[in-house]
């Protein structure tokens, strides 16, 4: 997550064109990446250890709800990056200068 927030902030100050090349090619292998860790944690509300809500885990303890919402703003905190990587280079690839970056 931080480097995508450091490859969007060097992309708005990128001064040339190939500068903005190289970084939204970079921004791409970042997000493949991302993408990659999203599709290794699980998506049925279970935890890495396999118990789902509400069931108990391999050692007879309840799901740990504090890690399954720690995975879910993961989640929510690399799809907004990836998003915003989008917009990026939506901003680059038209005309003109790049929008200001949203904060």
């Amino acid at each position: 997550m931080k480097r995508m927030q450091e490859l969007h902030v060097k992309l708005t100050d990128a001064k040339t064109p190939e500068e903005r090349q190289k970084l939204m090619d970079e921004q791409r292998r970042e997000m493949h990446q991302g993408m990659a860790t999203m599709q290794a944690m699980p998506h049925d509300g279970s935890t890495i250890g396999g118990a789902g809500a509400g069931m108990k885990g391999h050692a007879g303890k309840p799901v740990d709800q504090k890690m399954q919402m720690q995975m879910m703003e993961r989640r929510i905190d690399m799809m907004q990056a990836m998003m915003q990587t989008m917009l990026d280079q939506q901003g680059a690839s038209a005309s003109g200068p790049m929008p200001a970056p949203v904060k």
